[in-house]
């Protein structure tokens, strides 16, 4: 510990190495080693050394903070609140805990925010549906869309809406193209 203080951090992680090895069972050893690693930026090496310490001793709360912190520099953020709030409940009473699970929480928000409201695609769904992979199937036998349309087909169809029923999808894409097309062939109204 005197040379983990002293901010020697590499040689520190060393001798808790050795520690570890005449004492493998000891949960505050790996514990300390994970702190080296987290300030020498070995975050996997960190939660990995942090969840032997859990596994040696549950109720150990600095190893649950330490995978934490690793979590947090490697962006799992949903895995860091899970640790931090298993060691708000060991350890109720350390406001730095609480402070560390209540900025987390606001991570893990951010971060649904912004899953929310991503768009991962910005082409319109008249570029992104594949009408070749729109089947009709057999057994409709209701009316379908002719190839050009007129008035006696347009009463059919309000009569067939009007008796509730639905058109298949592919012949709805269709008659949507086709409206696209005429508005955008369409000289500008302004």
């Amino acid at each position: 510990n005197t040379l983990f203080v002293a901010k020697k951090h590499s040689e520190a992680r060393e001798l808790y190495s050795k520690a570890i090895e005449l004492n493998p069972d000891n949960a505050v050893l790996y514990s300390n080693r994970s702190a080296c690693h987290l300030i020498e930026e070995a975050y996997g090496f960190a939660i990995e050394d942090a969840s032997t310490a859990i596994k040696k001793d549950p109720s150990y709360a600095k190893g649950y903070y330490r995978r934490a912190c690793g979590y947090i520099s490697l962006c799992q953020y949903k895995n860091a609140l899970k640790d931090f709030r298993q060691v708000c409940k060991l350890a109720p009473k350390d406001k730095a805990a609480r402070k560390r699970y209540t900025e987390c929480d606001k991570l893990v928000r951010k971060e649904a925010f912004e899953k929310a409201i991503e768009c991962d695609n910005l082409k319109p769904p008249s570029e992104r549906i594949d009408m070749s992979s729109i089947v009709v199937s057999d057994s409709y036998d209701g009316l379908r869309l002719p190839e050009s349309i007129d008035l006696e087909w347009i009463k059919q169809l309000m009569e067939f809406y009007r008796a509730e029923n639905k058109l298949p999808l592919y012949d709805v894409y269709k008659i949507l193209y086709g409206i696209k097309e005429l508005v955008q062939d369409a000289p500008s109204l302004i």
